[in-house]
């Protein structure tokens, strides 16, 4: 499934940060849709919404699906680039995969740790829109594993996003 997630500007102030706006390309026909499955499509979902809240600067969005360790982490990150002036430039040009590569099934919840293979644009700006990393043009293929745990609160059983490596 295909995704333009094109970069919009939020703002006027000294720190324009962007965002991600979703389109999805093309339209899925009957048969392709049966063959997502609902986890799929959670996972997928998931990655996304982290992905836009991470880039955009606000991870508010998704404190209902990220661990507070690992929210916590992800805010600082957010902070040293604000402080630093600094501008993440992504753009999520194909959601490739996801594959479950380890997972632990419990009666009352259990994890799966999920390696995320994408296609993206990444690049970090200086104030001044120097490129400080990654480039601002090119299309790199992202690997990462995620760990998620089954959280049953409130009665609700969904997906809660413990830990993120890059994969090697």
């Amino acid at each position: 499934m295909k995704f333009d997630l094109s970069l919009v500007p939020i703002g006027a102030s000294r720190h324009q940060g962007h965002h991600f706006q979703v389109h999805l390309v093309g339209n899925l026909d009957e048969g392709q849709l049966a063959r997502c499955s609902g986890e799929a499509l959670e996972l997928q979902s998931l990655f996304t919404r982290v992905v836009e809240a991470y880039s955009k600067g606000s991870l508010e969005g998704v404190r209902d699906i990220v661990a507070r360790p690992l929210h916590d982490r992800l805010l600082g990150e957010v902070a040293e680039r604000d402080r630093l002036d600094h501008v993440l430039s992504s753009r999520l040009v194909e959601f490739v995969s996801a594959e479950i590569v380890h997972s632990e099934d419990r009666l009352l919840g259990g994890w799966k740790d999920v390696r995320f293979v994408s296609r993206m644009v990444v690049a970090l700006l200086g104030a001044n829109g120097t490129v400080l990393a990654g480039n601002p043009v090119q299309v790199r293929m992202l690997s990462e594993v995620w760990t998620l745990k089954r959280s049953s609160a409130a009665g609700e059983s969904r997906w809660l996003i413990t830990a993120m490596a890059e994969d090697e």
